[in-house]
């Protein structure tokens, strides 16, 4: 059922004292091998349409040796989802948040923002959290 595959991703992902959680990216590719065996094949792609790609709060690294956190989805052009800017190339923190739109927005060089890697947030001491916007309930 789908709960199992929640809770699975979420298990995945998660930081344990014995271990770094994996990306996202990473733990979506291999739940899709165990499709049909582990999980209803259906349920697992209707799950990666509802998270996307690269899930809102991933950590990203693009061609620009910047490092982001993802923070809305595309879901027309789901490789090019909104990202703020938490490291410059040379991964020092920039003095403040500056969100990019991989559609529109270009890099420092004038070419177009590509996502090339996912990494854990521990692999740059990020909180994706921090990044992303506080929503209060009314």
């Amino acid at each position: 059922a789908i709960s199992a595959i929640v809770d699975v991703y979420d298990a995945m992902t998660s930081d344990r004292v014995y271990r770094d959680g994996l990306s996202s990216l990473d733990a979506l590719k291999i739940m899709y091998e165990w499709r049909g065996r582990d999980f209803q094949p259906e349920l697992l792609e209707e799950f990666i349409k509802c998270i996307g790609i690269f899930p809102i709060g991933t950590v990203v690294v693009l061609n620009t040796a910047e490092v982001g956190v993802v923070r809305t989805l595309n879901r027309e052009q789901r490789l090019k989802p909104q990202v703020v800017l938490a490291l410059n190339s040379d991964k020092t923190p920039y003095s403040s948040l500056r969100s990019i739109d991989l559609v529109h927005d270009t890099g420092p060089m004038g070419k177009p923002y590509e996502i090339t890697r996912v990494v854990p947030p521990a692999t740059f001491n990020i909180q994706p959290v921090d990044y992303l916007p506080v929503r209060t309930m009314a």
